[in-house]
């Protein structure tokens, strides 16, 4: 049976984490102002490394993008694969709390790959 202070120790950790996602303005300190509504809340998306982005292949033999992001490995398949604006890769994710599991939305793509 879950206690009250327990249920409360869950709400906060959820709002604690919401209050310090990286909230960002899209055209500042790097942040594109180009992302698609559809990836990116102010707080999704952000450029990434270039060695931190892989290709490869699902279990059905379909084409994934995989982003190592903390450890995680992230398989975007080829539905959300996006044409990046600036020739860098981007990904746009959401680490849910307080599972880690991640929501995955978009990554952007240089045109040369």
């Amino acid at each position: 049976m879950l206690t009250v202070a327990f249920i409360l120790a869950l709400v906060l950790a959820f709002y604690s984490y919401q209050a310090g996602a990286q909230q960002h303005e899209h055209g500042t300190k790097g942040i594109p102002d180009w992302y698609d509504s559809d990836c990116c809340n102010k707080q999704d998306c952000r450029p990434v490394l270039d060695q931190d982005v892989n290709f490869g292949t699902d279990e059905l033999n379909n084409p994934i993008v995989i982003y190592k992001d903390l450890g995680h490995a992230l398989n975007y398949e080829k539905a959300r694969w996006r044409r990046s604006k600036d020739e860098r890769y981007h990904a746009c994710f959401r680490p849910n709390v307080p599972s880690m599991i991640y929501t995955l939305y978009c990554i952007y793509l240089p045109t040369s790959v």
